[in-house]
């Protein structure tokens, strides 16, 4: 049996780039991460951060690739 996912994002550091990203399960099981906006530990991420929470908790199939591509 394999481990079960946490559906709240992660604020961790996208070592190549210095950016902060965000990785978390959502509903369906599968693994999203998305890089978000500034340097890590910056304002601007640690709002982009906040926005993502918000936007998880409101929408629990919410997916990275679909927020993208619109």
């Amino acid at each position: 049996m394999s481990a079960k996912r946490k559906p709240t994002p992660s604020y961790l550091l996208h070592k190549q780039s210095g950016r902060a990203r965000a990785v978390w399960t959502d509903a369906t099981g599968i693994r999203q991460q998305k890089l978000l906006p500034g340097l890590y530990d910056s304002p601007e991420s640690r709002t982009a951060f906040a926005q993502l929470q918000l936007e998880i908790a409101a929408h629990p199939h919410y997916s990275a690739q679909a927020k993208s591509s619109a």
